[in-house]
């Protein structure tokens, strides 16, 4: 039998009162929870993945390695890499997974005999889940430039990275409207020959600066910090 005492009183004066049970006083620990008490949530973050960007079949190769959060939509991820590589945002761009395809929403897919998916629907984690995971990415359907993208590293480690960074990059992105592989690789000869007959016309298509060996990094990364994420 268990024998409490209370003490409760006001200035002058002093009441004891005594309570009998029959029961033991129950341990702390066993005490139960109510269902509505407030409890810590954790909130698990995608993680950073390290993507090569590789540009298909170009002569010299163009590549770009991207740090990016994982779940990064596939709208965003498309502005990405535009900056990265150096492309203009003049055409049209899908990502292909398989037989899978995932584009702008106002995009006339029927043109092109095929489904469309969504690409704001999509994160970059969705279409790729692990290290190793691949996909392609293909900037304007006339100049066919087809980009693989891999992801070669996953960091879990970085809580609190949002956005994009350009760790390292390889040789110039060809100029729009250059006529894809082929096109590109004529108007590389054609620079090397100041005599030809039309150097003047390719030298004014790429610009007087143009060089495809070029890569500058604190520009790319500059690019990639005006991308609103």
């Amino acid at each position: 039998m268990a024998r409490f005492e209370t003490s409760l009183g006001k200035p002058g004066i002093h009441l004891r009162h005594c309570v009998e049970t029959s029961k033991p006083t129950p341990a702390l620990t066993s005490l139960p929870v109510a269902d509505n008490f407030p409890r810590m949530v954790s909130i698990v973050q995608p993680p950073v993945y390290v993507l090569k960007i590789t540009l298909e079949e170009s002569t010299p190769p163009v590549s770009r390695q991207v740090k990016v959060k994982s779940g990064i939509s596939l709208d965003v991820l498309h502005e990405v890499i535009q900056c990265a590589m150096g492309w203009e945002h003049c055409h049209m761009h899908q990502y292909i997974v398989g037989k899978t395809f995932y584009g702008e929403s106002n995009s006339d897919e029927e043109d092109y005999g095929m489904e469309m998916l969504n690409e704001q629907d999509f994160t970059l984690r969705d279409l790729a889940p692990r290290k190793g995971s691949k996909l392609k990415y293909e900037y304007d359907f006339g100049d066919g430039w087809v980009h693989l993208l891999k992801v070669e590293q996953v960091i879990t480690d970085e809580p609190g990275f949002n956005g994009a960074e350009c760790l390292s990059g390889e040789n110039a992105c060809p100029p729009e409207d250059v006529g894809g592989v082929w096109g590109y690789a004529e108007l590389q000869e054609t620079l090397k020959n100041p005599e030809h007959e039309e150097y003047d016309h390719y030298r004014e298509w790429a610009g007087p600066n143009f060089d495809p060996a070029a890569f500058d990094l604190k520009k790319v990364n500059a690019s990639l910090k005006r991308i609103k994420f």
